[in-house]
């Protein structure tokens, strides 16, 4: 289990809500291309490159 948080949650960053995640990734011009999701380990949002 531990390996599954580190990869899903501790090397990534964790924003507050869906829409600063979302803002976080179209700052970057990723929109589109990265995808908010909630995470169930730490409960903070984290981007993805997988649909959701």
């Amino acid at each position: 289990m531990d390996r599954d948080v580190a990869r899903s949650c501790t090397s990534k960053d964790g924003y507050r809500t869906e829409d600063e995640a979302r803002a976080h990734a179209a700052m970057n011009g990723m929109s589109g291309k990265l995808f908010a999701y909630r995470c169930h380990y730490c409960e903070f949002w984290h981007l993805t490159r997988r649909p959701t």
